[in-house]
């Protein structure tokens, strides 16, 4: 190798040190502005997060704030509504002055914190005024017919209502210390992670305390020097002096961060001020972008990809928990409130119940009055607990549309005899215009039909004055098996503001509070119309002209099962009144023979009873067994079978007839007996075997028109109404038993048919009672919740048919939880209603024979013990 190559060989090699090394210089040089760039990316992408993190949190605060300002403005008005209410009684002479002040302090867990004061200062109610002379001058404007709320610190907060006494407008007011004004707000903040104040526009406050956790930190806080100026620096001053409504900002003390939030509340009179640690709103995601700032490259990229996802989905997270939250918290408010409707009724209908028998037996004009007036009361108050119940179940998705066959006649009827005689008494016109051509028998859920109308037609009598209300129902047709029925309302009262239609359907919002608060109701009954609607897939549509009237409509597709149309409804009314002065039996059959099956032997009584005038021939049984050996030996026209029976029910039954050999009743028509009228019951009966159905307790019209619908023409006689029969001496009922507590007498006699056969039935009862609670408890603690549920299907029932309403709707209540497998209900349920079940017969005591000798009876076989 020569010099030449050599050295150009070390040249070679020099040139490739050269290259390598200004190659290893530029990727250095590459990689560090890559990270630069990925890191400034990077601390961008962070900075952006924080910001819009930050932005998120403090619009969650804005939303929290927003409401506690609504609940606690809600609080207000509800006070005010109520002294309202107490004003109006005492400018209607229906309280006294000194009731209302006492019964205000009882209710309000004060001492003589109410008052009625006069514009020169005197009192009208007590010897002393509770109100320093400044707060005073600041209420006057009541005076001029304002509502006024004042708050000073050490005085506390005061509501303040005029209300009219002896032609002089008064001050009516409420007066609550410091301490008290917790009580009156009830008011959520991150599980006690937080702390409230209310103030008034000069800035004197007073502290609420929040949740179990009842704001610990902020209790540490306070003893901090310097906390509470700057406290106050970072919220009152600022706020005063901010032209918005609401704050919402970040506040620093010692280290830590924190939200601090205000708002106005009833105008501009009051403020709220809170704060919260900033962790406890956002959950701990500050701490995941630390990570960030040491990723670089590839890494870098990942991470910031990675923590918009982890943002997203801790966001998604927390909207999951808030829904798992709301849908727990609604149901629970749910459950509060149905168990409180259900409660609340009993006592309700046992007033009513009482103020009826004093309605009936009192002379005294006077006590004729009170007991008046106390029945309006409370049957308000039971329509209030009703819409109540209902939008409970409506929250709760519970509320289910029961289509059953029904006649539009009947249902328009039941409209007239419920609104008229209210309109008849406000002076109102009260018409109804249905179209002659409508179908007379459709199939849709007649119970919530009628019961929207009549939420409409109550509202629009409630606010009309004078003039009229009227309702319109007419038709079109929609193919050859349906019709959409159009349903309207039209009045000529106060009318309604086109900004206030949409609020119209706010639940436990009234429109107008101030204008129409001398009238009753909730707020829910358009609310509750309108969700019913919507599970029919249909709407409430208004049209309103403001001062001159309203007209409610709406259209629901209902299937015509009838055509045959309903013909003149106001001739037909006035002639269905006229032919239902007196009963008379529609047939005789004394050729007829027909079996009864029924494990309540007070509902053979009562089918028997209810018979008694058409002279059929009527066999009758307890069991699914004893009914296969009577349809063995005996040739019926008619069989009523029950549905629910314990052993062998009414679908068994069925069954092993159907299979019997030899059968004298293979084409005898089988109907079922049920206190169910549920959704596809008719097709449920029919593909099990039965002819029809007939619901409990028992319609004397409908029972006589299903026998002469089944029984052989041949051996039935139809008789004239008006013929002229025998005289019966009317039996009255025994004083005693129209006293009974729990016992509605008048709709036992309805159920029943007559007295005689309401005492016979209620006899039966009466003596059944041991036996049956004792089987009752004897199933529920064996824990055979079918049987069980059978037996208290069966005292829904028998209950009802006598009167006694409470029982019967305590035993529907436990025989819906059977049905649905809720077992904690039954347990909590049962001893109360084994309670009720067994005071009956104590009530019913003169009614029970007890049977002493029992020696000339036969011994039962062990065969018919085992059945």
């Amino acid at each position: 190798m020569s010099f030449k190559d050599v050295k150009d060989s070390a040249n070679k090699s020099d040139l490739d040190i050269d290259v390598v090394r200004g190659l290893t210089a530029r990727a250095i040089f590459e990689f560090i502005i890559v990270a630069f760039v990925l890191c400034s990316i990077g601390y961008f992408a962070h900075c952006q997060i924080m910001h819009m993190l930050g932005e998120s949190l403090e619009e969650s605060v804005s939303r929290h704030i927003g409401t506690i300002t609504h609940s606690v403005e809600h609080e207000f008005e509800q006070e005010l509504h109520e002294m309202h209410i107490g004003a109006s009684m005492v400018e209607r002479g229906q309280v006294s002055v000194a009731d209302l002040i006492n019964v205000s302090n009882a209710f309000e867990k004060g001492t003589d914190n109410s008052g009625i004061i006069k514009e020169n200062g005197d009192p009208v109610s007590g010897s002393t005024r509770n109100l320093p002379e400044h707060e005073f001058k600041e209420l006057e404007a009541v005076f001029d017919g304002e509502d006024v709320i004042i708050y000073h610190k050490g005085s506390g907060l005061v509501f303040a209502v005029p209300v009219e006494i002896n032609g002089e407008i008064c001050m009516f007011y409420q007066q609550y210390s410091d301490k008290d004004i917790p009580k009156l707000f009830s008011v959520v903040s991150y599980d006690g992670e937080g702390r409230v104040t209310i103030s008034n526009n000069k800035g004197e406050w007073t502290e609420i305390s929040l949740g179990e956790g009842n704001g610990q930190f902020y209790d540490e806080l306070h003893k901090t020097p310097g906390f509470k100026e700057a406290y106050l620096e970072a919220t009152v001053k600022d706020f005063l002096t901010n032209e918005s409504t609401r704050m919402v900002k970040p506040f620093s003390f010692n280290g830590n961060d924190y939200f601090i939030f205000a708002s106005y509340v009833y105008g501009k009179s009051f403020a709220i001020y809170g704060m919260v640690k900033r962790e406890a709103v956002s959950a701990g995601v500050d701490y995941i972008h630390t990570a960030m700032l040491g990723g670089m490259g590839m890494l870098m990229l990942f991470l910031i990809m990675f923590a918009r996802y982890t943002v997203k989905n801790v966001e998604n997270k927390e909207l999951q928990q808030e829904k798992v939250m709301a849908v727990q918290a609604s149901k629970t408010k749910s459950d509060f409130l149905s168990n409180m409707s259900h409660e609340i009724r009993t006592p309700i209908n046992a007033i009513l119940g009482m103020d009826e028998m004093i309605l009936r037996e009192s002379k005294e004009p006077t006590t004729l009055e009170y007991a008046e007036n106390l029945r309006h009361a409370g049957v308000s108050l039971l329509g209030i607990v009703n819409d109540i119940l209902d939008f409970s179940k409506i929250e709760a998705g519970k509320m289910e549309i029961i289509p059953v066959e029904y006649q539009l006649s009947s249902l328009l009827n039941d409209l007239v005899n419920m609104l008229s005689t209210r309109a008849k008494k406000k002076g109102l016109e009260f018409h109804i215009n249905a179209s002659p051509n409508i179908p007379s028998v459709l199939f849709g859920d007649e119970i919530r039909i009628k019961q929207i109308i009549t939420n409409i037609l109550t509202n629009a009598v409630k606010y009309t004055e004078k003039g009229s209300v009227t309702l319109t129902v007419d038709y079109k047709d929609k193919g050859t098996d349906s019709i959409i029925l159009m349903v309207s309302v039209k009045d000529t009262g106060i009318g309604i503001k086109a900004e206030d239609i949409e609020k119209l359907f706010n639940a436990f919002e009234r429109i107008e509070e101030k204008r129409n608060r001398t009238i009753e109701g909730t707020g829910l009954g358009m609310n509750i119309t309108q969700q019913l609607l919507h599970l029919m897939n249909s709407k409430l549509e208004v049209a309103s002209v403001y001062g001159e009237g309203s007209t409610f409509s709406f259209e629901l597709e209902q299937k015509a099962v009838n055509r045959e149309p309903i013909g003149d409804f106001e001739k037909n009314f006035k002639q269905s009144l006229a032919q239902h002065q007196e009963y008379h039996e529609k047939f005789t059959a004394p050729k007829a023979k027909i079996l009864v099956v029924d494990d309540t032997v007070m509902n053979l009584t009562v089918v028997k009873g209810l018979l008694k005038q058409t002279k059929i021939q009527i066999d009758t049984c307890e069991s699914g067994y004893d009914c296969l050996k009577l349809v063995a030996k005996n040739k019926y026209d008619i069989i009523f079978l029950d549905h629910r029976m314990p052993g062998m029910d009414g679908m068994e039954t069925i069954r092993e007839i159907q299979l019997m050999t030899p059968n004298p009743n293979r084409n005898t028509p089988v109907i079922s007996l049920t206190a169910n009228a549920i959704s596809g019951a008719r097709e449920q009966y029919i593909a099990a075997g039965f002819k029809d159905y007939l619901t409990k307790p028992i319609n004397s019209t409908h029972l006589e028109n299903l026998i002469i619908k089944y029984l052989p023409e041949d051996k039935v006689n139809k008789t004239i109404a008006g013929a002229e029969t025998e005289p019966v001496e009317e039996t009255k009922l025994p004083e005693w038993l129209t006293k009974v507590e729990g016992l509605n007498t008048a709709e036992g006699v309805e159920h029943c048919g007559d007295v005689d056969l309401y005492i016979e039935a209620l006899t039966v009862f009466a003596q059944s009672v041991e036996t049956g609670a004792d089987e009752i408890e004897r199933y529920y603690e064996s824990e055979d919740w079918k049987n069980y549920t059978t037996k208290v299907h069966a005292l829904k029932s028998s209950s009802r048919v006598i009167g006694a309403l409470e029982l019967s709707e305590r035993a529907k209540r436990l025989e819906d939880a059977g049905n649905s497998g809720y077992i904690d209900e039954i347990k909590q349920d049962t001893k109360h209603l084994l309670k009720l079940y067994r005071s009956y017969s104590n009530k019913l005591q003169p009614l029970i024979q007890v049977e002493t000798d029992d020696t000339d009876k036969p011994l039962i076989d062990e065969n018919e013990l085992a059945e």
